[in-house]
């Protein structure tokens, strides 16, 4: 292996080989770098024989970056790339287990697990019967007012119709984290009233749970509770898998659950060789995921754990380093809320030495700002407009958006300004135009007498362009499709469209589509799943794209043996219904090569997202109370604005009533414990986007936005104002 000059705290690492470590890590410190160095060392030396190193880390695309980097170092010393060790997701681990014996779990040697598409729908069917059958207890959570009308009576319902999915699914995961099997339901539901939202969760839980034994599936969720069970209950496979790996290492175990802890532990268990490396300051996903912050840090407090910090980065300008360290010393000290002020860990970041071959950047002057705007869209076309000088520098720049609505936002006057751009939120435009393209044309075919269908088809998705033209648009609209599609004479046609039409380009455009429509519908008396596949054919997709048209090709093989007497028209619907689930899939299968940052491109990116990632430029948006709140009175977004005040976060009022019939107590309410934990969550997640940055970072805020129900006002976040003048301080420093 050619001479690597190690870090402060890196070297530290690569010396480990044996027993308990934890690796608490800053941004930037090269954390994925020093376990690859680590894991190559432990194989040059054989000290992972008999078995192998095993390293677990968060995503797919993490999995991809470790096996070429300890690859690399492996082939550098004339080893195989793959010698000595496997690199693995949690849900991987946990099927490799499984697959061992999925009969002692009376499943097949072919069991898949349940994806989020068939888990939706289940889910919405058995939430659907329960609020049929619980009217009165469904409504009793709702917030009506003598002064509604019957259209916001009618949208409160809708509301809570569609959220009350997402509350099921969110307490089935926590209930199967925290141990509680269908059998103790009974005893549970018994203790609690009519009108509860967790005996609402244990019915609907209890109803999909059986469901799922009976049709021999299990969820992710299932995969580490039966791996754990499996393993407890077989001393043969424990054994077998303690000796398979010698070392087990952890990444990103600032988000780690009950479950991966306990699973990670039994492997280790024989040999005790278990290294965990994470940044608590980073943990950003616990209040909508399983994943539990304090874990990590647990394990580092205990005796027998050798801890080793590696602090030194790289990544950022002294400026922005000094920025990132203020607001953990700040909120350590000051934080107006006394219960979040070790939301961040005091854990400070280091610059690299002189000598070292990759210094920090050092940009001319200080290139932190900051912006307030009068309204959301002000501060959006602001940003817009100078991250288009920072494109015209070369710079590798980020947006970063709070959610959805604000991304939509954002595109919209990115595209008025014609200023290029690269979105990377979970579901990018680009990505979804695959499983939306399938979709649409299915919803076409279904009706194939809807004018207004066709043309939205013609304009979205097959790119004909007939919205400038009025003429042609008019008479799409007007005319009878049938006559289009199956003239009775090609004349007499002809002699019914304008003269206009006739010589305007996207006729000759328009027929050629109408050609392959009419392939499509001839083809739809072909298995749905192949007429899926010959859509994807005929419209040239790209072979990622084909990867997702498989999918749902294989999806709807499956939902129509399960739904025989389905025609195009159920089929469409259910498959708009799932769209989102379809663009989920699709971000997995473009994600497999990763995202690299290039130079002139603006990236439009959530703050969730952004993890991970690192800039020359970037901007933090929307730092507005509701986004960054600091204190209890500020208006928080998981609350539901429909619902009564005691049930406004309704899966955090669940979870707190398991909690108490699991005999533990807590001193805040259940919505004042869901906003202290939003609180710190949102605190870490501002850390996180300021440590993107490498050279310039701005924020900005606004003071109003426009809604549905007119322009509402809004406050910046307090930690906007703090760090705001931190940053005149510094500037008037600079300038004496």
């Amino acid at each position: 292996m050619r001479d690597i000059q190690l870090r402060p705290g890196q070297k530290e690492v690569c010396d480990y080989r044996g027993g308990l470590l934890g690796v608490p890590s800053v941004p930037g410190a090269g954390k994925t770098f020093t376990l690859a160095v680590l894991t190559a060392n432990l194989i040059k030396e054989e000290r992972h024989l008999p078995g192998k190193i095993l390293i677990v880390t968060y995503m797919n695309s993490a999995v991809t970056n470790f096996k070429i980097r300890i690859g690399d170092l492996l082939e550098q010393q004339g080893l195989p790339r793959n010698k000595g060790f496997d690199v693995m997701t949690l849900h991987s681990l946990a099927m490799k287990i499984i697959k061992e014996k999925p009969e002692a779990l009376f499943l097949t040697d072919a069991f898949i697990p349940l994806d989020e598409i068939e888990q939706n729908r289940i889910l919405q069917r058995e939430t659907a019967q329960w609020i049929e059958e619980n009217d009165a207890i469904f409504k009793s959570f709702i917030a009506f007012h003598e002064k509604d009308k019957s259209l916001q009576v009618k949208l409160k319902v809708d509301q809570w119709t569609k959220k009350i999915n997402n509350v099921c699914k969110e307490m089935i995961s926590y209930l199967k984290c925290r141990g509680v099997d269908i059998h103790r339901i009974p005893e549970l539901s018994k203790e609690l009233p009519q009108h509860s939202l967790l005996r609402m969760c244990l019915a609907v839980y209890d109803k999909y749970e059986r469901y799922l034994r009976h049709m021999g599936m299990i969820d992710f969720d299932d995969l580490i509770v039966k791996s754990i069970d499996l393993l407890k209950r077989d001393e043969g496979l424990r054994e077998r898998f303690q000796e398979k790996y010698t070392y087990i290492f952890e990444d990103e175990a600032q988000d780690s659950s009950i479950l991966q802890e306990e699973l990670l532990r039994i492997l280790a268990e024989k040999r005790g060789n278990l290294a965990r490396v994470g940044d608590s300051n980073q943990s950003i996903m616990s209040t909508f995921t399983v994943s539990d912050p304090k874990l990590f840090k647990r394990y580092c407090e205990q005796p027998q754990t050798q801890v080793s910090k590696i602090l030194v980065s790289s990544r950022n300008s002294k400026d922005i380093i000094d920025t990132a360290n203020y607001l953990v010393e700040w909120s350590q000290e000051l934080h107006p809320m006394a219960l979040c002020r070790d939301s961040l860990e005091p854990q400070m970041i280091s610059p690299v030495g002189e000598d070292d071959p990759f210094p920090n950047p050092k940009p001319e002057g200080y290139t932190i700002g900051k912006i307030l705007a009068k309204t959301r869209r002000e501060e959006l076309f602001k940003i817009a407009k100078n991250a288009e000088k920072q494109r015209d520098k070369g710079k590798t720049i980020a947006v970063l958006i709070p959610n959805g609505y604000i991304m939509d936002e954002m595109k919209e006057i990115m595209d008025q300004q014609e200023i290029p751009y690269r979105e990377v939120s979970s579901f990018p435009k680009e990505r979804a135009r695959a499983t939306e393209a399938l979709g649409c044309i299915l919803d076409y075919l279904a009706h194939p007498d809807d004018q207004e269908k066709f043309i939205h088809l013609l304009i979205q998705y097959l790119q004909v362009e007939i919205k400038e033209d009025e003429g042609l648009l008019k008479f799409l609209s007007n005319c009878y499709l049938e006559n289009i599609f199956y003239p009775m004479d090609h004349d007499i046609l002809e002699r019914e469209v304008p003269r206009e039409i006739l010589d305007s380009p996207n006729w000759k455009q328009l027929l050629e589509n109408i050609y392959m429509l009419k392939r499509f519908m001839e083809a739809s008396t072909v298995e749905p799943e192949a007429l899926i596949l010959h859509i994807a054919e005929c419209l040239h997709f790209d072979e990622e794209q084909i990867a997702i048209a498989q999918k749902v090709a294989l999806d709807v093989q499956y939902m129509m043996l399960l739904n025989p007497n389905w025609r195009m028209a159920e089929l469409a619907a259910q498959l708009k219904y799932i769209r989102n689930t379809y663009n989920y899939f699709a971000n997995l299968v473009y994600e497999r090569n990763g995202f690299m940052a290039e130079p002139g491109t603006i990236n439009l990116i959530t703050y969730h997202k952004s993890k991970g990632l690192e800039f020359d430029t970037v901007y933090l948006t929307c730092m507005t109370s509701e986004e960054f709140p600091a204190k209890l009175e500020d208006k928080f977004r998981s609350d539901y604005w429909f619902l009564k005040q005691d049930y406004k976060n309704p899966t955090a009022v669940a979870k707190a009533e398991l909690d108490v019939l699991l005999g533990e107590v807590h001193s805040l309410s259940p919505i004042e414990k869901a906003r202290v934990e939003t609180i710190q969550e949102r605190l870490r997640l501002l850390y996180v986007g300021i440590t993107r940055a490498k050279e310039n970072l701005l924020f900005s805020c606004h003071e109003a936005y426009d809604s549905d129900f007119g322009r509402k006002n809004v406050t910046p976040s307090h930690y906007f104002h703090i760090l705001k003048n931190y940053i005149e301080e510094k500037r008037t420093n600079e300038g004496n």
